[in-house]
């Protein structure tokens, strides 16, 4: 033991600071190896031998410093620092793996972030939601609606009606989380597409569109309030073919 130190100290003299790590790895002094290897800036050798002896955070620091992310995030779980295993899978470009570990630590924004850049477009969306970043998740909502319109699995016939039954799932989703933030102009079209016509008209009422309102209760056949809609808004734009049904 005392000649692979000895051969340790030498090779550490000379600059060989690889063998030099090694040589006491072999005569059991890891932390002696670790430290001729950070000298060399060996630091995947040195990650190896602090994951070897139970030293996780510090094994992940060796590691993130030899540019393997990935292993340092490994380490870091291990050593219970989850939030910093994330980072370490962001930057290795493992984003819904970062997103998991931030929605078990009930971080639905970071999460939600994550699984944006992961492509994962509505569980992103969902936990937008959970945070209460309506906007946001509307807006994926409807980025979805647009994909799935322009992107089809194919032309049969089961797979378009289920291309419409997601369309007609994401424009309810879109439209309420708009109306609930307040946006009540992008609201309107969603909550019609849904099928929600009762939240439309509040959307388009309190969006200032009176026609589309007036239009909607019309088909709805509800001429008494789409009458009463008129008469109280009397510079709105109403179809002349509009205000030939409600006389």
């Amino acid at each position: 033991m005392k000649d692979l130190l000895r051969e340790a100290r030498k090779a550490a003299r000379s600059g060989d600071f690889s063998r030099a790590g090694d040589l006491c790895d072999m005569a059991g002094h890891p932390l002696d190896a670790i430290g001729y290897y950070v000298q060399g800036k060996h630091y995947q050798l040195a990650g190896q031998v602090a994951s070897r002896i139970g030293e996780f955070a510090q094994a992940a620091a060796y590691f993130n410093s030899g540019g393997d992310p990935t292993q340092a995030a490994e380490m870091y779980i291990k050593a219970g620092q989850k939030k910093k295993a994330s980072m370490m899978y962001e930057r290795s470009g493992q984003y819904l793996k970062a997103a998991e570990i931030e929605e078990k630590m009930m971080n639905p924004l970071a999460a939600a972030a994550y699984y944006e850049l992961g492509g994962q477009s509505e569980k992103a969306a969902y936990l937008f939601a959970q945070a209460g970043d309506n906007i946001k998740a509307a807006s994926l909502y409807e980025k979805l609606i647009t994909s799935g319109a322009a992107n089809p699995m194919d032309s049969g016939a089961f797979n378009l009606d289920e291309t419409r039954k997601r369309s007609a799932k994401y424009a309810r989703f879109a439209g309420i989380l708009y109306l609930k933030a307040g946006q009540f102009s992008k609201a309107g079209p969603f909550l019609e597409e849904a099928g929600l016509f009762d939240q439309a008209v509040v959307a388009f009422r309190k969006a200032g569109r009176t026609d589309r309102a007036a239009a909607l209760l019309i088909k709805l056949e509800n001429y008494t309030e789409a009458l009463k809609l008129v008469e109280d808004d009397p510079t709105a734009r109403i179809d002349a073919r509009m205000l030939g049904e409600l006389s």
